[in-house]
């Protein structure tokens, strides 16, 4: 009897393991959207600094926010790069798209040459609720960089808060709201890459 005990047990554990195996997970990556035209036509050149991100959204499966403010961990959508180094990445070809000729890298690509000016984003929230909208809000700083033995420039801050309703269901209308909101954000940093003689 002990041994049949022991080969039903170890029979529901495989089955378990089966059925834990079945899942798919699917892999996911944001994406730039251009503007109509650029606004700066010479080759400036501007780093975006690792991005902060809230705890709850810093890893690779996707959070979304629903009724009462329950928050579902997803075990089937996933980033498929950590989603800090996404919206770096994200950002840094919307700037290039808005910025005609500039140079722009994002952590943790190395540096081409000394950056003119460094771009620093502290994410505040960046809560998606399926269906409804996305909405982010995020602590920016544009800080030029001092000629060398000059004393260091004043950085011009903002914060930017967005709401951007999800058109659609599935995970590729999340997307969509999602790279909306970065290219919004990052029309606010041309803007202010543009006032601080970025032209």
């Amino acid at each position: 009897m002990m041994k049949r005990g022991v080969v039903f047990g170890w029979t529901a554990v495989l089955l378990c393991a089966a059925c834990a195996s079945s899942v798919t997970e699917h892999y996911y990556v944001l994406g730039a959207e251009g503007p109509a035209a650029p606004t700066v036509q010479r080759g400036l050149r501007i780093a975006i600094d690792a991005v902060n991100l809230p705890q709850l959204v810093d890893r690779s499966e996707m959070v979304f926010q629903g009724p009462e403010g329950r928050i579902t961990i997803s075990e089937t959508e996933r980033w498929a790069e950590p989603l800090r180094q996404g919206i770096g990445r994200v950002l840094a070809r919307d700037l290039t798209l808005r910025l005609g000729g500039a140079r722009v890298t994002a952590f943790p690509e190395p540096w081409l040459e000394d950056p003119e000016m460094h771009v620093s984003l502290d994410v505040q929230s960046w809560l998606i609720r399926p269906a409804e909208g996305l909405s982010i809000s995020v602590l920016w700083a544009v800080r030029p960089v001092a000629p060398a033995g000059a004393a260091a420039l004043p950085a011009t801050q903002g914060r930017t808060t967005l709401e951007v309703p999800i058109q659609g269901t599935g995970t590729a209308a999340t997307l969509r709201a999602q790279n909306q909101a970065l290219a919004e954000l990052a029309d606010a940093l041309a803007r202010a890459i543009v006032d601080r003689g970025g032209t």
